[in-house]
């Protein structure tokens, strides 16, 4: 089942994450996935004001592999994913070559990222709990996650010296990354959690998650050295560094894309068509008029003339509604997903246009018209409705097992849509007991976005309410069907 995740990016764009599983999958799983935006008439989009290439050109794609859950250990001291780092450093010393290092290099990256997603989900789960329970919970992640950190560091330090420049420097790079997440998430928890002074529990679990953060600052003075103390160093070369490991961390992920626009072949045997049905026409046309007026003769001439202007006309016309026609069968974008530059995992098709009414399916138009905000919404509603159709084959055993399957990125920019907008904010008047207030109220528009997802014989639709005004997007609700 696909597992979407849509959230604002920034002002002007929001994101979609959608998690492709590889489990059960088979040799193949073909995902199809329909999205409508059905935008007010008011922002003035439609298909003569907001082409193909537009949208293409404000949306995003990223394909990546899945990071696999890290399953927790038996002991503090045994992690089973630290057995896929250790593999890889016996083989490479059993075979010292370029791949064998590169396959350490990335077990290495990929514990620290699994490392990663257990701090995220705990930090997340840690705002959905409640009393003694959610103390164990945050105790619980900050212990597992403290031991998996620890195992790496002493693996650095036990075998650190036996390395390569490069393997080495990418495992210091991995402790320097995970001791960062460290920081990060367990300052989300201490501001996210309430901590009840009054709780001698919460307090001490606030003590020493404090003591925990100060630890790892202390621990990332050692890469830079240069800077007196980390937590006084530029903000700004902060995020940059940050931004950097990152990159760096997640680079097993990383899947090449290649594009290639489908059809071409077929359109240009379609213009070959549409200039030999034109030339016959035009060579018609000088046989029957030589026959009729003589070889030599003005009548012949003009003839000629007429027959060459239906010809070129002819042919351009032909071809622009063959190929019309033919476009419709064709993806406007076709991709294809490559792990390490040779191996072949997936491909997708992109489709856009602006959709009629009496195009959308039924099941869409009546989730459309559910919990309107006012009842007579559906009355007098005019609105252009785009059509983005994605669909993805993957072969999930090309990938490997160590896979979880693939995620599947998309980000829209709508600073198109804010051009015809009004001001953001308007003045009302609010009346009080004996008098009235003066205030500012937002000015919004809403745009609806409906998701279809087809994969193994089933299809789930879900709605979303995009809220923006002139200053960009101010929220995304999910409507409940």
């Amino acid at each position: 089942m696909i597992q979407e995740f849509i959230t604002i990016h920034d002002r002007f764009q929001f994101e979609i994450k959608q998690r492709l599983p590889f489990r059960n999958a088979g040799k193949k799983r073909r995902y199809v996935i329909e999205t409508l935006f059905f935008i007010p008439n008011s922002l003035g989009i439609n298909e003569r004001t907001y082409t193909k290439q537009m949208f293409y050109n404000r949306l995003k794609n990223y394909i990546r592999l899945g990071i696999p859950e890290l399953p927790d250990p038996d002991t503090p001291d045994q992690d089973p994913s630290m057995s896929r780092v250790l593999c890889a450093l016996e083989q490479m010393k059993q075979k010292d070559n370029q791949a064998s290092r590169a396959r350490y290099r990335d077990s290495v990256k990929l514990y620290a990222l699994m490392l990663k997603r257990r701090l995220r989900q705990g930090t997340l789960n840690a705002g959905t709990r409640t009393g003694r329970d959610q103390l164990h919970h945050i105790l619980g992640t900050v212990h597992r996650a403290t031991a998996g950190a620890g195992l790496l560091r002493r693996h650095e330090e036990d075998r650190g010296n036996f390395l390569d420049g490069e393997s080495k420097q990418a495992l210091a790079y991995c402790n320097e990354y995970i001791s960062m997440c460290l920081t990060y998430y367990l300052l989300q928890m201490l501001d996210s959690v309430n901590w009840d002074q009054k709780d001698d529990g919460r307090v001490k679990l606030r003590k020493k998650l404090m003591k925990r953060i100060h630890n790892e600052f202390d621990y990332q003075k050692q890469f830079r050295p240069s800077e007196n103390n980390a937590e006084d160093q530029d903000h700004e070369t902060l995020i940059y560094r940050w931004n950097v490991l990152k990159k760096y961390v997640s680079s097993p992920l990383f899947l090449e894309i290649r594009q290639k626009k489908e059809g071409t072949l077929v359109l240009q045997l379609v213009s070959c068509f549409a200039a030999g049905l034109a030339m016959f026409f035009a060579t018609a046309v000088a046989f029957i008029g030589q026959d009729m007026f003589g070889a030599l003769s003005p009548n012949l001439f003009l003839a000629l003339v007429i027959g060459y202007i239906f010809k070129d006309r002819m042919k351009e016309g032909l071809r622009n509604f063959l190929s019309s026609r033919l476009r419709k069968t064709f993806s406007d974008r076709r991709q294809f997903v490559y792990q390490d530059f040779g191996t072949l995992i997936g491909k997708c098709k992109e489709v856009f246009y602006f959709i009629k009414n009496s195009r959308i399916p039924p099941s869409v138009l009546a989730l459309r018209n559910k919990n309107h905000l006012v009842d007579i919404e559906n009355s007098y509603r005019s609105e252009d409705v785009m059509y983005y159709r994605k669909e993805i084959l993957i072969k999930p055993k090309s990938a490997g097992e160590a896979w979880e399957g693939l995620m599947d990125i998309t980000r829209l920019n709508i600073s198109d849509f804010l051009n015809n907008t009004d001001d953001p904010t308007h003045m009302i008047f609010v009346p009080q007991r004996g008098s009235y207030q003066k205030t500012a109220a937002d000015k919004v528009y809403h745009m609806t976005m409906i998701r279809c997802h087809r994969t193994g014989g089933r299809e789930i639709s879900k709605r979303f309410r995009i809220v923006f005004n002139r200053d960009g997007i101010k929220r995304i609700d999910h409507i409940d069907s």
